[in-house]
């Protein structure tokens, strides 16, 4: 499969920073292992060291369960769920979780079932296995990211307006307290029924500030000086790391700390870019075109190779 890099140059230069990139920084929490006791692998780390660089993950964001008693009501209520709901919307890790843990733990085996037969619409093939391998009935949408999804929805549902039909139950979409509004937006333009339900919150996470110098060391990023990353020279070592994002919430948390001389950026999905965009104007954006290790790691290395590697020019 062929993949593209979305890539925005500071309007001040006609090549990149440095002719290369070593360490990475990744803004986000390191996947657990599967297995009990085993070391976690993490797949971002491992595609970035086989292309050739050195990755640290990062953790950015902390996130809480909340809403428990409007979940479990909506859970457990006597009226079947596919009397309430035409299908449940789960975009995001932390509300897989929430949704396997919470039918596992509160509902009887008939209410699992009935909750597991509903169509559920997830972005991503790692989200879509892991819901399969909890008996839910995953779309075959196969959608890389929310805009996607949105489109895949609207084909699928959206009313037809030749057709006298009765309008469609809503979607219930189980979501954290910060998420985009793309979905909701473009599946209320096709008159698709969507119902938020917030079932975890999102925050900083407290450990960022004194996680920073360590992963950037980890990174073999040499810290300047005792003084915070705001107050630090810019330098040729920092530059040689690449700050990685996957979502405007970890902009947000993490840009401060990195301060106003960031030079080049990577992003996951279109969203995030724009947050760098608007947090560091001048600075080079690659966006990887699809939220999976291999088209991020591809997506940069066209154009920052790690040492050894060939300079990326602008036209």
């Amino acid at each position: 499969m062929s993949t593209s890099t979305s890539l925005h140059p500071s309007p001040s230069t006609s090549i990149m920073p440095t002719s290369s990139v070593s360490g990475v920084l990744l803004f986000r929490s390191p996947e657990p292992s599967e297995t009990e006791g085993e070391v976690p692998e993490d797949p971002y780390v491992r595609h970035f060291a086989e292309a050739g660089y050195r990755a640290v993950c990062v953790p950015v964001l902390s996130t809480q369960a909340c809403g428990d008693a409007a979940f479990a009501a909506t859970l457990c209520g006597p009226t079947p769920p596919s009397a309430r709901w035409s299908g449940l919307v789960v975009t995001s890790p932390r509300a897989i979780s929430r949704l396997t843990e919470s039918v596992d733990q509160w509902l009887s085996p008939s209410q699992q079932a009935a909750w597991r037969q509903l169509p559920v619409y997830t972005v991503g093939p790692r989200s879509a296995a892991r819901l399969r391998a909890s008996g839910f009935a995953v779309q075959p949408t196969a959608s890389p990211h929310a805009e996607a999804l949105a489109a895949a929805i609207v084909e699928a549902r959206a009313p037809k307006p030749e057709t006298a039909a009765p309008a469609a139950l809503p979607l219930l979409f189980l979501t954290g307290s910060q998420r985009s509004d793309v979905l909701p937006a473009v599946l209320g333009a096709a008159g698709i029924a969507l119902t938020a339900l917030v079932i975890y919150a999102t925050g900083p996470d407290p450990a960022l500030p004194a996680a920073l110098p360590a992963a950037r060391r980890a990174a073999s990023v040499p810290l300047a000086s005792a003084l915070p990353v705001q107050a630090r020279p810019s330098s040729a070592d920092d530059d040689a790391v690449l700050p990685v994002f996957f979502s405007p919430s970890g902009v947000a948390y993490a840009g401060p700390l990195l301060g106003a001389r960031v030079t080049r950026v990577a992003a996951i999905g279109k969203t995030t870019a724009a947050a760098l965009a608007a947090r560091w104007p001048e600075a080079a954006v690659v966006t990887s075109p699809l939220p999976a290790p291999a088209a991020l790691v591809a997506a940069i290395r066209a154009v920052w190779p790690p040492p050894g590697g060939r300079e990326r020019r602008f036209a």
